[in-house]
């Protein structure tokens, strides 16, 4: 056996023995790799590893992959899958299973950077303007309730933080952002709205997110951006990305 793949083999071994992430089908075109119960940093840097690096070397049959806060969801083509000379297996799922894995494999040795921005990273930061209150937040004085802070307080520490595009769901460009403070959680309302203005940026529990379409939504809305985070007639549709760093700039 070559040493390339009798290397990547035991490296296979010790992967699986750590058991790094779980895998289940989700229907028949579809896989999910968890790689734990909780949203963490780490879990983050895994998700956009195997992410990244599929986007780059997708497999015959591959159509699409959706992170999540703790997976990756890859659809595929189960027809093309079997016909795939590349691929190995009597299944389409045990054939991107196997592939999936040997694909996480070549990662192992690839640094995952911090999840907390340096100063050098600052520049790389995406500064998004936004307008906090009255009729662009118009949960900002009951957020401020439920925290103890004042509104200026909400928005100060709100708009100092650098947060991380997590996840992109549970519509077209909605941005599920990491990085809340603890200071600034806050439930969700009791009695959500019919319609969220498109642009909202919103507090629920621990998470702070952007409305990217007009929906009706329970969050806590304390302000709102100008962007259009989805534009069907652009390519690509969706703006913001999984691993970008944004920060909020107030404006007037």
């Amino acid at each position: 056996m070559e040493a390339p793949r009798r290397l990547a083999i035991m490296k296979k071994n010790i992967w699986l023995s750590a058991k790094d992430f779980i895998c289940y089908a989700l229907s028949e075109r579809a896989i999910t790799f968890e790689f734990g119960s909780e949203s963490n940093p780490k879990t983050t840097r895994k998700i956009q590893r195997l992410y990244y690096e599929l986007t780059n070397n997708p497999f015959p049959g591959y159509h699409a992959a959706i992170p999540a806060y703790t997976g990756l969801s890859v659809f595929y083509d189960p027809i093309k899958v079997l016909g795939a000379h590349n691929l190995n297996g009597s299944t389409a799922f045990t054939r991107v299973k196997e592939y999936l894995e040997m694909l996480w494999i070549e990662t192992l040795d690839k640094e995952i950077p911090d999840f907390a921005p340096t100063q050098d990273d600052l520049g790389k930061i995406i500064s998004i303007p936004i307008r906090y209150g009255g009729e662009f937040g118009p949960d900002l004085d009951e957020v401020a309730s439920n925290t103890g802070l004042d509104p200026e307080e909400v928005v100060r520490i709100h708009s100092e933080q650098v947060y991380e595009v997590s996840m992109i769901g549970f519509m077209p460009g909605f941005t599920y952002l990491s990085g809340l403070p603890e200071t600034l959680k806050c439930p969700r309302k009791q009695l959500p709205r019919p319609k969220v203005p498109a642009g909202s940026v919103g507090i629920a529990g621990s998470q702070t997110g952007i409305y990217s379409l007009d929906t009706p939504g329970g969050w806590q809305i304390i302000g709102q951006i100008s962007w259009k985070l989805f534009d069907p007639d652009r390519t690509p549709p969706v703006l913001l990305n999984i691993g970008d760093s944004i920060r909020f700039v107030e404006s007037d």
